[in-house]
This record gives structure tokens, C-alpha cells and sequence, in this order.
């Protein structure tokens, strides 16, 4: 995940979510709320796509 973060060339803090760098820097509470949610609908929409 580092290498992946210093390739991209992301700044610090960054927000990963299910393993994949979402944000980087300061991000607000609500940023992270809609990423996590995407996250949840993505998956939903891959588990009823099986």
C-alpha cells in the first residue's frame, strides 16, 4: 500500500478504503462517509450482478 501511495505520489494523510487509496490530505468526515458508502453500493451491485 505505501509503494502504491508513493507511486501515485499522494500526499499524507490518505484515506483508503477496502484497500484502495480514495483521498489524500486533509479529508472531511462526510468525504469519507461517501466513499464508504459508494464502496457498499459497488459491492452490492457486484454480489447481484453474480
Amino acid at each position: 500500500m505505501v509503494k502504491d501511495i508513493e507511486v501515485r505520489g499522494l500526499l499524507y494523510p490518505v484515506t483508503v478504503v477496502d484497500g484502495v487509496p480514495i483521498y489524500d490530505g486533509a479529508v472531511s468526515y462526510p468525504a469519507i462517509l461517501r466513499a464508504v458508502h459508494n464502496k457498499l453500493v459497488e459491492r452490492e451491485e457486484a454480489a447481484a450482478a453474480e
